[in-house]
């Protein structure tokens, strides 16, 4: 559904690519009074002359050129509120059963050029995450930046999804319960697409093989314009999970149901150690490490990005 939400303004994750102190349109795309055509003056101010470079924030603006320049009111030149068309998608699939029905079986076709050229947005169509069922490895599952869950069952051959009722169709992280497959946890928000509108509804559950998902004890509305990465679940007590977001790192102990904040600041990426799940890195710009099963983190003297 995220095909009918509406562009924010508030570039939340700029920062992992440029210092706002030194780009006067990272500020007003901070703004929420700043209409599109400021931001993308300054844009142009600012780069004109200049030759961007690897991580400098030029192609992630590109991509927040390309996807906002038809999302903006005709009469204000301003962004659109995020959650108007979360609100009328909701009231349109209540009321249209035929639609909710077809949901479950989507008809998916291309309606872009497959080459998009770099300079006017490139980098569009991403999948953020694959998970390969622990005991058959014919059946994988996907996230994708804006499209949802896919699901194959014949090693990639074929796919389906079923999650077009989902508030965001934005999913960063999917992990199987490794002692009962039928049971994935999946992360929503794209954590890895600075100003990109796919925020966050929190972290979800399926216990029937990915067929259905719900809502965990970890809820985010897309308004909150939060994003999450990666999910872990520990080998041997599978209730205990540990997802990461730009709010932190949360931890629950009975499957989804309750989560309780264990590291407060942005983290992407986190990983088990090897033969020790009690030991857990998780990464940002910078690392953190836990020794006692993410109850407590702590910096890693010397790796801090600049």
């Amino acid at each position: 559904m995220l095909k009918y939400l509406q562009f924010s303004t508030v570039a939340f994750l700029f920062c992992v690519f440029v210092s706002a102190q030194e780009q006067d349109y990272v500020q007003l795309m901070n703004d929420k009074q700043a209409t599109f055509e400021q931001i993308q003056k300054a844009f142009q101010k600012h780069w004109a002359g200049k030759t961007p470079g690897k991580g400098s924030g030029y192609k992630p603006f590109k991509r927040f050129e390309d996807f906002g320049q038809n999302r903006i009111n005709p009469n204000t030149g301003a962004f659109e509120n995020p959650m108007t068309s979360v609100s009328e998608y909701e009231k349109y699939f209540l009321s249209h059963a035929a639609h909710k029905a077809s949901a479950t079986q989507p008809q998916w076709l291309p309606i872009q050029p497959a080459n998009i050229i770099p300079s006017q947005g490139g980098g569009t169509g991403r999948l953020n995450c694959v998970a390969i069922h622990p005991t058959n490895p014919n059946i994988i599952f996907v996230g994708s930046v804006g499209g949802g869950i896919w699901r194959s069952y014949d090693g990639g051959q074929t796919w389906v999804s079923n999650t077009d009722q989902f508030g965001s169709l934005s999913i960063s992280d999917i992990a199987f319960n490794p002692k009962n497959p039928n049971i994935l946890y999946a992360s929503t928000g794209d954590i890895e697409g600075a100003l990109m509108p796919h925020y966050s509804v929190g972290v979800l559950k399926s216990v029937d093989a990915g067929i259905t998902w719900s809502a965990t004890g970890l809820i985010y509305v897309p308004s909150q314009q939060k994003a999450m990465g990666r999910i872990l679940v520990h080998p041997d007590f599978p209730d205990t999970v540990l997802v990461a977001g730009i709010d932190g790192i949360f931890k629950t102990y009975n499957g989804g149901t309750t989560w309780t904040m264990k590291y407060s600041g942005t983290i992407k990426d986190m990983e088990f150690k090897p033969g020790d799940p009690n030991t857990v890195y998780a990464s940002y710009q910078s690392v953190v490490r836990s020794f006692n099963n993410g109850e407590t983190f702590g910096t890693i003297a010397g790796l801090t990005s600049p």
